[in-house]
This record gives structure tokens, C-alpha cells and sequence, in this order.
């Protein structure tokens, strides 16, 4: 059987395997970290994940009050530009539904 994960379960397990790192080299266990030692992880992960994609020309995708269905995201580009885009669920075809 092959198993065949989505990437955001990728992202979501390799963001939990990052603060389980951090939580052990605070000798703390994952549960017993602070909300603000759980958010300064986060923010290192998403810095590092943010120069990654710039590094690559890849958009940085998150949603803002613009996204009004599930199935639409912000594409920002290294060089600025922006756009709101839809996925079509049923082959993930990216359509632009704005430039900014």
C-alpha cells in the first residue's frame, strides 16, 4: 500500500517535528512549552520558510479578509505583486481571480 501525504500534512508534520526540536533543547516536552516559546517557534519557521520561497521566486500563499471561499489564497511574490487566486478542488487548477 502506498500512502501518499498532502503537502500540508508534510508542512504541518515538519512544523511539529521543529517545535518538538525546540522543546527538547529547552529540555521541555512538547506539551509543557509556553504560547509564547510555541509562537516565537512558529515565527522562526515561518521567517525561514518565507526567505526559502523568496530564494525560489515562490509565492508566500496565506488567506486574509479577501478570501471569502475556502478554496481561495493570496499568492504574494518576491517582487510584490499579489493576487487572489482560486483552486479548483477537483483538479487543483489555479485561476486568478484578482492582481493587486
Amino acid at each position: 500500500m502506498i500512502c501518499v501525504l498532502s503537502a500540508e500534512v508534510v508542512d504541518f508534520a515538519l512544523i511539529v517535528l521543529y517545535i518538538c526540536t525546540m522543546a527538547n533543547e529547552l529540555n521541555k516536552r512538547f506539551f509543557d512549552l509556553s504560547s509564547e516559546e510555541i509562537t516565537e517557534s512558529l515565527q522562526s519557521v515561518v521567517l525561514i520558510e518565507a526567505e526559502e520561497r523568496k530564494a525560489k521566486n515562490l509565492p508566500l500563499i496565506y488567506k486574509n479578509f479577501m478570501c471569502i471561499n475556502s478554496n481561495q489564497f493570496i499568492h504574494e511574490y518576491p517582487d510584490r505583486r499579489k493576487f487572489l487566486i482560486s483552486i479548483n478542488i477537483n483538479n487543483s487548477e489555479e485561476t486568478i481571480i484578482m492582481e493587486f
